[in-house]
């Protein structure tokens, strides 16, 4: 309950008093709903508004956010509630005067590494290298390694803030296609219809580009080859 949450929280940084909070909890879901709706909203947007004004009002030195490229979808259909609930916060973090705490948010795409447990194409290709996967002809796809994006948020915690606020859409320089695909030799069902990831989004707020350079490490590509040939 809400009340609970708002004591457990200012229990935990009265006691703990950091000076930076970074906030990446999230519900995902794709599922569309009333009842999804309700929960993406609460979670999402409520309890991180809680959470937000809470650091404020502890006057802690910064916060972090992460946030989704997918919110400047500038095709409505495909704003699903877990989007609009991040899209609500993302307004809200524009408006809002965090005095004394300097707040950074990040947009991401994708991210993959070694210990992910989700079930994302990737994952789906190097179990079964073999099976046909269902990849749109013209979609592509963009992901960065979680070791780059660390290093990254770990490089912004030591260097002095110069700003109150700054949002940054990061980004991969390479982008997954079918093309990859053919060259690992994966067998797709390419789609009728062509659906591109937005590139040129639709923006609510200013955003900078921080793009990782597509080098061995950060390629889903070389990650992909090295668990099917390994």
């Amino acid at each position: 309950k809400e009340n609970n949450f708002k004591k457990k929280l200012e229990n935990k940084i009265l006691s703990f008093k950091p000076d930076i909070v970074i906030h990446a909890a999230t519900l995902f879901t794709k599922t569309n709903n009333l009842d999804v709706k309700k929960k993406c909203l609460k979670i999402n947007y409520h309890y991180s508004k809680i959470l937000l004004n809470i650091v404020i009002a502890n006057k802690i030195k910064k916060f972090i956010y992460f946030g989704s490229n997918y919110e400047f979808e500038k095709n409505k259909k495909k704003i699903y509630p877990y989007l609009k609930s991040k899209q609500k916060f993302s307004k809200y973090l524009c408006k809002i005067n965090s005095y004394n705490t300097k707040l950074l948010v990040f947009y991401l795409f994708n991210t993959f590494g070694e210990n992910d447990k989700r079930n994302k194409l990737y994952s789906k290709i190097i179990k079964n290298p073999k099976k046909k996967i269902f990849f749109k002809l013209k979609l592509k796809l963009n992901y960065i390694n979680i070791k780059s994006l660390t290093n990254y948020i770990k490089l912004q915690l030591l260097r002095n803030w110069n700003f109150k606020k700054r949002f940054i859409s990061v980004a991969n320089k390479k982008y997954f296609t079918v093309k990859d695909l053919k060259m690992l030799k994966i067998n797709f069902l390419p789609d009728t219809h062509s659906t591109n990831l937005v590139l040129e989004h639709k923006l609510i707020i200013p955003l900078k580009k921080k793009y990782f350079y597509p080098n061995k490490d950060n390629s889903l590509y070389e990650f992909i080859k090295k668990k099917i040939y390994k």
